[in-house]
């Protein structure tokens, strides 16, 4: 899978039967949502087309969307939902669709401010589902090669929801609300800017 940490790229052969099972029924959910025109289609949208089971990284377009809608100014409902569809998909028997949205949660938990952690904990007392994340005994036995990555996923998870639980009891996350990949970038490029002006002025000043 391009893009996915490399003890997940090598050796990869997905059973592209039930795979192409899986993707056709995701496409034919979509095409639903969009006939009927839901006020929460464009989330519902961004967390199938984030999470479908393809070989590639959730695309950043449908990451940024559900980021900003679990920002701090986001009404809670629309926070709720984003973490009650994303939940659904880790109840997926397919790895790659459970990967992904254990990475988009991931993302959310770094990106998005501590509101989001917040909301979490609250969707998660009032429906006891304390340990959302916590996959410890995910199995895809479509293949070996499935069962080998689902070892990875159940790592994985443990690890994010380790994290919430320590955000629960010290309500501070050292990873969180950190820069965007966007955001990155244009620090890189300030600093690009920023180096190359002082650069100039000490060549100057040195001259």
């Amino acid at each position: 899978m391009h893009g996915l940490p490399a003890p997940i790229q090598q050796n990869m052969e997905p059973q592209k039967d039930t795979y192409t099972m899986a993707l056709a029924k995701d496409k034919a959910k979509l095409a639903v949502a969009a006939v009927k025109g839901e006020q929460t289609q464009d989330l519902y949208v961004a967390v199938t087309k984030a999470t479908l089971p393809d070989e590639v990284v959730p695309k950043e377009k449908h990451v940024r969307t559900l980021r900003i809608a679990c920002s701090a100014h986001s009404p809670r409902h629309t926070v709720e939902y984003v973490i009650y569809k994303l939940g659904k998909r880790l109840t997926s028997p397919g790895w790659i669709v459970v990967l992904k949205g254990l990475m988009t949660f991931h993302r959310l938990l770094r990106e998005c401010d501590p509101s989001f952690q917040e909301q979490m904990l609250r969707f998660a007392d009032r429906t006891g589902r304390h340990h959302m994340l916590a996959l410890d005994r995910f199995a895809d036995h479509t293949s070996k090669d499935a069962w080998d990555y689902s070892a990875w996923v159940r790592v994985y998870s443990m690890y994010l929801n380790e994290r919430l639980d320590v955000y629960r009891m010290m309500r501070f996350d050292p990873e969180g609300n950190v820069a965007t990949p966007a955001q990155q970038q244009q620090q890189l490029q300030q600093q690009h800017v920023t180096g190359g002006y002082a650069n100039g002025s000490a060549g100057g000043a040195y001259g």
